[in-house]
């Protein structure tokens, strides 16, 4: 007689239906984790790379400040052999001139 309960054999049957389907989402799970797991990595090497990068761009600014400086150098020289240049040019004229005067 059924009085609302299951035979023996329905629940074999179905406790193996459940059984296959976690063991299939066991293994779902397991690649999930995996996953997961891929991805922390993936990301800690992110934030290690941005760091690096972070560092890299500011030497990157301080070697375009003294690269800026050392540009700076030979046309501060050439405008101090310039200026030279036309106060002796100027000096010379001024000394002409005044000689030729008196």
């Amino acid at each position: 007689m059924n009085d609302g309960f299951m035979t023996h054999e329905l629940c074999e049957a179905k406790r193996k239906n459940f059984e296959e389907k976690f063991g299939r989402d066991d293994k779902r799970i397991e690649k999930l984790e995996r996953l997961c797991e891929s991805i922390a990595e993936t990301n800690n090497k992110i934030v290690s790379l941005v760091i690096e990068l972070k560092h890299t761009n500011e030497l990157i600014c301080t070697h375009e400040k003294r690269l800026s400086e050392l540009e700076d150098v030979p046309s501060s020289r050439w405008n101090g052999l310039v200026t030279s240049a036309v106060s002796a040019v100027a000096g010379g004229l001024i000394g002409y001139l005044m000689s030729s005067v008196l």
